[in-house]
């Protein structure tokens, strides 16, 4: 994918169900692109929990990263907020 991977660039498939309301499915691409985010995000999140030191600057380039990708940021910070309990 040539385009930064947000939500307006996501190429979808538009589908009406029985409701008349609009489906909108990302192609399989797209799909597996998301999930190598939230793989990196994973390893990330238990990266930093096992006490693993990696440079700050690195750290906040990877985080900030993930910000920029639909859901994959906040899944992250998500995943970050339990730790915190």
């Amino acid at each position: 994918m040539k385009e930064k991977l947000t939500i307006n660039n996501l190429r979808i498939f538009n589908s009406m169900n029985s409701t008349g309301q609009i489906i909108r499915t990302p192609e399989a691409s797209e799909v597996y692109e998301l999930d190598s985010r939230y793989h990196l995000a994973d390893w990330l999140y238990h990266f930093n929990r096992t006490g693993k030191k990696m440079r700050e600057k690195q750290y906040l380039w990877h985080v900030e990263y993930l910000d920029t990708i639909p859901l994959v940021g906040a899944y992250y910070r998500f995943l970050c907020a339990q730790n915190l309990d």
